[in-house]
């Protein structure tokens, strides 16, 4: 039996004549370990000059898994870089006859020359990977280009939140102060001279301004990114091959990547394992939708400030309306000329607040919805644009399915870059580690 985890690291490691010591360890103690068979095939197809070994594997291989397509569509690359055509594209159609949605194996026997129509499998099964070269359990089942969790998914920091709260303040004194410059008149009483209301309104309308300039500031950054994109200038002027755009995104490959790059990056991704153009436009779209409803939920704060404007007026209302009713009643009660005058400002002040407070919660809400849909208006001009460029750059530009077949050419592309970002995670720990030790210092 095959010590399957210290095979997966033997092959992170790119150690394969490791792997192949291993495996040979395991067909020694059980020569009918058909699984064993099919990864020394594997690993023999890694190494240089061993494709006639990397074929006797396979076959030693096939009886035991007689419904793995990856087994005879690998001893149709082995037989193909020895040159045996024939051979190869019998390998192929085999694998086809296995499994008729492997769609490598049908490009790699279009690549031979066969007829366009002789193994044309039928409608690729939708959720399907498209049958790689390598066991879809290798590498504890990464994607073409590894992604971190957390890759392209917004993080708010607590750090954050509370400059935002702080700034909401500042802003909010900022304004108050403006308003108490102004000559005495009804502006200047409708929010100072009216009870802690309009105070509250004017809060929660600096909420407003403060997120709608954060994110507008972010956005004018993107929107600067993506002129500026290294990995976007890489994939237009470079060659159209999936091979040369993978690369490109694994040494762009960051968590704190902007969108653009982000966006390229995914695309890359969702163009190797595309069976057509068709699919690879799907998968874009589902890609697109995804940072759209993540630029929808980042106005929730906002539009969750505009809703309280409003409530924070008409509770003003009803306290105005309540405090007029009551001196109403004082008014009704006064006996001569001079009760009356003194009776009479009750109300008048009640019905002052009930107005002024509606009045200023609906100007201030006016202004924040006008605000914030100008910086949703400059953010969907951002993601149209992302979408022109990825569109440019990667779905109409590379080419699908053309050249070799591309099982064990990426696999080990795959461990490469799965190394470049093992590398960059070390290095962010020791960067915070470091940080951790000069704060604590």
């Amino acid at each position: 039996m095959v010590d399957m985890q210290a095979l997966q690291a033997l092959w992170q490691a790119r150690q394969y004549s490791g792997a192949e010591r291993l495996l040979r360890q395991a067909l020694a103690a059980d020569s009918k370990d058909h699984e064993a068979w099919r990864w020394l095939g594997l690993t023999l197809l890694m190494l240089e000059g061993r494709e006639g070994e990397a074929g006797e594997a396979l076959r030693q291989a096939a009886p035991g898994l007689p419904r793995d397509a990856s087994v005879p569509f690998n001893l149709g690359v082995a037989l193909q870089r020895q040159g045996k055509v024939d051979e190869a594209r019998l390998a192929y159609t085999r694998a086809l006859g296995i499994d008729p949605g492997y769609e490598q194996a049908r490009r790699a026997l279009a690549g031979l020359g066969a007829p366009s129509g002789a193994a044309q499998p039928p409608a690729a099964r939708q959720g399907e990977p498209g049958g790689p070269a390598v066991d879809p359990g290798m590498l504890q089942r990464l994607q073409p280009l590894p992604l971190p969790a957390s890759f392209g998914r917004s993080r708010s920091h607590l750090l954050v939140r509370v400059l935002l709260f702080a700034a909401a303040f500042v802003v909010w004194g900022l304004l108050l102060g403006l308003v108490a410059l102004l000559p005495d008149g009804h502006i200047r009483q409708a929010v100072m001279q009216r009870g802690p209301l309009p105070y509250v309104s004017v809060l929660l309308f600096a909420g407003v301004v403060v997120v709608a300039a954060f994110r507008y500031f972010g956005i004018v950054g993107e929107t600067a990114r993506v002129h500026d994109s290294k990995l976007l200038a890489a994939l237009r002027d470079g060659p159209p091959a999936l091979s040369h755009a993978l690369a490109k995104c694994g040494e762009f490959l960051r968590e704190t990547s902007p969108m653009i790059d982000r966006r390229l990056i995914r695309a890359v991704n969702c163009a190797v394992t595309a069976r057509n153009r068709q699919e690879l436009y799907v998968a874009a779209r589902e890609v697109a939708r995804h940072d759209e409803a993540a630029s929808h939920s980042a106005y929730a704060v906002p539009k969750l400030l505009i809703w309280a404007l409003p409530v924070s007026g008409f509770t003003g209302t009803l306290l105005g309306m309540s405090t007029a009713i009551g001196g109403f009643r004082q008014l009704a009660e006064a006996k001569n000329l001079q009760d009356f005058g003194g009776a009479v400002e009750t109300p008048l002040y009640g019905l002052a607040v009930a107005f002024d407070t509606t009045l200023v919660a609906l100007v201030l809400v006016a202004t924040s919805m006008f605000l914030v849909a100008m910086v949703q208006r400059r953010e969907r001009e951002l993601l149209a644009a992302v979408d022109a460029e990825v569109a440019e750059a990667v779905l109409q530009r590379l080419e699908l399915g053309q050249g070799e077949p591309r099982g064990w050419i990426d696999a080990a592309l795959m461990v490469e870059l799965w190394e470049g970002f093992n590398r960059i995670q070390q290095q962010l720990a020791e960067a915070v580690a470091n940080s951790d030790r000069t704060r604590d210092g």
